[in-house]
């Protein structure tokens, strides 16, 4: 657990709440809101610890999902698609939640005596049962900020939620759906951290990162379910004419070696803090229908080629983009390349979907999630 304490302007002692998000390091979907929700409480005085839900479970029980996931999400995507139907119900979650260990159990009270939580916030849905055990004995109250744009599952639904936070109006809808009250759904955006909003010279940025202002940039997103087709497709993106590829590999170092040695022409990086630059930077991202990923493209104006997507949360994210006019849906080379040269051959510039990128991002979102979870 990471726990901060109080920095910038404080409140006032009687309006003083203690905060405890739980979120989840298992794709940036759910990190990315946490971080920037953590950024905006600090900046505006709060107490905020922060816990990953693998430090309530604990190590055996979190390794063991964390492989499944894995080879589920990344190999065998009809095994991971079996398994999200069959625990997307309300007696399933339920056994599941009991399963816990008691190790588990009294280890997660004794953090929730100590902390004191006025308010808990989750943007890791599989943490939302397990906390409303707690709430009714200790007297928090239960904010969820829901990170799936429009495929939702069941298990983002807890008994006993004070509220549900929502990027959009179809996420919305998708919860009616799931039979939520409308009374406790608010439309307030996808939080993101400040510096997705502050304005930074393109021009500047190209240099500092040695690439043309006149290449076409591709920037490839490989940090999570790096695509089959990757290698193959990276090579022939590097080849083409006036075009720069960006590769970002993330923690996956063995990656990282592998690409460096076989795209020469091509930037690949590993873990970077700035991803933001490189989106406005680029002309287009291509890479998983993850939704921390879509929205900060969005938010940057940055048109996206979602080159896969998990069934069935991340269907529903693809398919809103391709929707709205911000992505396109290709899953093979062949349509990758076309796409890109359609792209390259008719000088579209990512401008274009900044007049769209309020259909998807509200600017404001960080700052008015924050405004109502410290109203509470």
């Amino acid at each position: 657990m990471t726990v901060i304490g109080r920095v910038g302007s404080s409140p006032t002692p009687s309006t003083m709440k203690k905060i405890l998000i739980i979120t989840s390091a298992y794709g940036s979907g759910h990190k990315v809101p946490a971080e920037a929700l953590q950024e905006e409480l600090l900046h505006r005085g709060y107490a905020v610890s922060v816990l990953d839900f693998k430090d309530i479970i604990g190590t055996d029980p979190e390794r063991i999902s964390k492989k499944i996931y894995e080879l589920s999400a990344e190999h065998l995507p009809l095994l991971y698609q079996g398994i999200a139907s069959i625990t997307d119900s309300e007696k399933i979650l339920n056994r599941i939640s009991s399963l816990l260990p008691p190790s588990s159990l009294k280890k997660f009270e004794q953090l929730l005596q100590k902390t004191k939580p006025d308010i808990i916030v989750t943007t890791y849905p599989a943490a939302n049962r397990l906390i409303t055990m707690y709430k009714k004995k200790m007297g928090f109250s239960l904010v969820t900020v829901v990170t799936d744009l429009k495929s939702l599952h069941r298990y983002w639904i807890a008994p006993g939620t004070d509220a549900y936070l929502v990027p959009l109006r179809e996420t919305k809808i998708a919860l009616r759906a799931l039979g939520v009250p409308a009374r406790l759904i608010h439309v307030l955006g996808f939080p993101l951290r400040p510096v997705f909003t502050k304005k930074k010279d393109n021009r500047v940025l190209r240099q500092n990162f040695s690439i043309s202002t006149r290449a076409f940039v591709v920037l490839y997103m490989l940090h999570t379910g790096p695509d089959h087709f990757a290698l193959p497709l990276a090579r022939k993106i590097e080849m083409m004419p006036n075009t720069q590829l960006v590769v970002i590999c993330g923690k996956n170092e063995k990656l990282r070696t592998q690409l460096v040695r076989k795209l020469p022409h091509a930037h690949v990086l590993g873990f970077v803090s700035n991803i933001d630059e490189y989106l406005r930077i680029a002309n287009v991202a291509m890479g998983k229908a993850g939704t921390g990923f879509l929205m900060e493209s969005a938010t940057m104006g940055c048109p996206v080629i979602i080159t896969k997507y998990l069934k069935p949360q991340e269907e529903g994210n693809a398919q809103l983009f391709e929707e709205k006019g911000i992505g396109f849906i290709e899953t093979s080379t062949t349509k990758i390349l076309k796409r890109l040269e359609e792209m390259e051959k008719t000088g579209e510039k990512k401008e274009v979907s900044k007049t769209k990128t309020p259909l998807i991002h509200n600017l404001n979102a960080t700052r008015r999630i924050v405004n109502y979870i410290t109203s509470l």
